[in-house]
């Protein structure tokens, strides 16, 4: 069985990889039915760099008063020795497939760099992106710096800096996919 420098098994990176899916999927149903679609100015804004289908389906929630919990599956690996899991309570938001949860109000910024990520699942599908996102967290050891992430994080800087110079973030997602970058 092929191990990593992480201590984890390769059966053990798929299963986490199964494991972070399902969380994921688990949180799309849980909070997308009080989910909001995207306003019109917000859709008109985003609309030079995400697809119009895109758009139409994300949906997106505030939360006031509680927090996102920390996956089921932490205890097990933290348990292993991966103590560097971030803390999903302190996190500005979570994407769980198309539905955005935030905690407290959307900001454009933090918006912009979910999209990509639910840009990511869209062009990836669920379970590669979260087999991709689960071996570039057991090679960096850094949840910022899992190539999903620091991807997101470069696209939303480029967004913030001049909003209004367009790109296709379709388009770059296929550039790091296509490059073996993720």
């Amino acid at each position: 069985m092929v191990q990593d420098n992480s201590g984890l098994s390769e059966a053990q990176v798929l299963t986490t990889g199964n494991l972070l899916a399902n969380y994921l999927q688990e949180g799309r149903g849980l909070y997308g039915e009080g989910g909001r679609q995207l306003g019109k100015d917000q859709r008109l804004k985003l609309m030079s760099f995400f697809t119009p289908v895109l758009l139409s389906q994300v949906r997106t929630v505030e939360l006031a008063d509680r927090r996102i919990a920390n996956p089921e599956f932490y205890a097990e690996a933290r348990a292993r020795g991966c103590v560097e899991l971030p803390d999903i309570t302190h996190m500005a938001s979570v994407t769980f497939v198309d539905t955005i949860v935030f905690h407290g109000a959307v900001e454009e910024r933090i918006l912009f760099h979910e999209l990509v990520h639910a840009t990511q699942i869209q062009l990836l599908g669920l379970e590669r992106y979260a087999e991709l996102f689960v071996r570039g967290f057991v090679r960096t050891r850094s949840y910022f710096m899992v190539p999903m992430k620091a991807h997101a994080f470069e696209l939303d800087a480029r967004f913030a800096k001049n909003p209004r110079a367009a790109f296709s973030v379709v388009e770059e997602v296929w550039k790091w996919a296509d490059a073996y970058r993720y």
